[in-house]
């Protein structure tokens, strides 16, 4: 009856080491996988730059490209302002009867030949007498990336837990501890003779008084290039927009055209004011006038705004740069803008206001199209240039251009 259960003890002594077996092997080469790969880990890579894409260029080229697969590459002139070369489109008048030049400004984030508003009407008014120039802009500067110094700064702030206020009573207990001065014996030079080498390193002697002070260093000569102050980048932006206007309207005198129309569409209209406002009025004394009084400027100068938009970058506001214009302006609103009621009320108030009889805002109630024959703003702008600046034509000297 007790031999069953003495085999099956034997059997279980026997079987239970080789299970013992079978395990170990299998746990000790796991785990020396994992610790010792076959293949050494790779040195940790470097940050790649950050590299944004010049869209403003591409922009352009493309435009380039479009046009000299179309057999129009006669149209692209090349243009340099301030040593920095851009590209404008030209076309001269086809009428035979030559009215004036338009320099027409493109919006933020548009081209010279932007399909919508700008190609219709650089290719639609040479056909009544207006030789078009279409200019490319720079686009504003874009606000810098924070470096990762300052990303790692901002998140370790952010996770940082706040200090707890220590306990009074432990700082009264590490007072009442803390060894005064008067306590730790001294020897005859004042050092503390304690033997810790804390006591020592806190309780170095006095270095010997100097003799005199040493010579201060002779400061460099300031350069005249070291005090110029830096040209921010919404400076050289400026500057840069300014310039251009400027180039593509020399181009244009330098071939006849005196009689000059500004068009500018969205944020262009602020820099379109701003050129207007630089050009030299006809009467020196005119330089202190008071605000009231409107300035008058070079005749043969027409401004045409098309849908205006405030740019941010611009220092003065384009209402109060408006009413300091005694020139013919066309605000011309459509359907095709952003609409800012409170804007466009508060820019036509104020012409009103200084009594600017040469200013009309126009609402055009119907949808635009790109069609020269249907499209109500082409029309428009057509019909009003015919009346108020066409056959403005003025002398031919650059020095003098009065008005006949």
């Amino acid at each position: 009856m007790h031999v069953r259960p003495f085999l099956l003890l034997i059997l279980l002594a026997f079987m239970c080491p080789a299970m013992a077996e079978d395990d170990t092997p299998e746990t000790e080469t796991t785990t020396q996988a994992e610790l010792e790969p076959d293949t050494p880990s790779p040195a940790t890579p470097t940050a790649p730059s950050r590299v944004a894409p010049d869209t403003q260029q591409q922009r352009h080229q493309a435009v380039i490209d479009h046009l000299e697969r179309l057999g129009r590459g006669y149209e692209i002139v090349e243009l340099v302002a301030n040593t920095e070369a851009f590209s404008g489109l030209y076309l001269p008048e086809s009428r035979g009867r030559p009215q004036g030049g338009v320099v027409l400004l493109h919006d933020h984030g548009q081209h010279g030949h932007w399909p919508a508003l700008v190609a219709p009407l650089r290719e639609y008014l040479p056909r009544y007498g207006w030789t078009t120039l279409a200019i490319e802009l720079p686009e504003p500067p874009a606000a810098p990336l924070p470096s990762a110094n300052e990303v790692a700064t901002s998140t370790t702030t952010a996770s940082e837990p706040k200090a707890e206020p220590e306990q009074q009573g432990t700082d009264a207990s590490a007072e009442e501890e803390a060894p005064t001065a008067a306590d730790e014996p001294l020897d005859s030079n004042g050092i503390s003779v304690s033997g810790t080498a804390e006591s020592d390193n806190n309780n170095e002697p006095d270095l010997p008084p100097l003799e005199r002070l040493p010579d201060l260093p002779v400061a460099a000569e300031e350069s005249p290039a070291s005090t110029a102050p830096e040209t921010t980048m919404d400076e050289r932006y400026r500057q840069q927009v300014r310039a251009r206007i400027e180039a593509a309207v020399s181009y244009l005198n330098q071939r006849g055209q005196y009689n000059l129309v500004i068009l500018a569409n969205g944020i262009s209209a602020s820099w379109a004011a701003d050129f207007m406002l630089a050009a030299p009025p006809t009467d020196e004394t005119d330089n202190n006038n008071e605000e009231d009084t409107p300035r008058a400027r070079e005749p043969g100068h027409t401004l045409v705004l098309i849908d205006p938009q405030q740019d941010p970058y611009s220092q003065i506001p384009l209402s109060d740069q408006l009413q300091q214009l005694d020139i013919a302006v066309l605000d011309l609103l459509t359907d095709l803008r952003q609409v800012n009621a409170h804007e466009e009320a508060r820019r036509a108030g104020a012409m009103r206001r200084r009594q600017r009889q040469q200013y009309q805002q126009i609402e055009l109630p119907a949808r635009a199209t790109d069609d020269a024959a249907t499209s109500v703003i082409l029309r428009r702008v057509r019909g009003w240039l015919r009346t108020h600046a066409a056959g403005m034509e003025v002398g031919s000297n650059p020095d003098r251009r009065n008005a006949p």
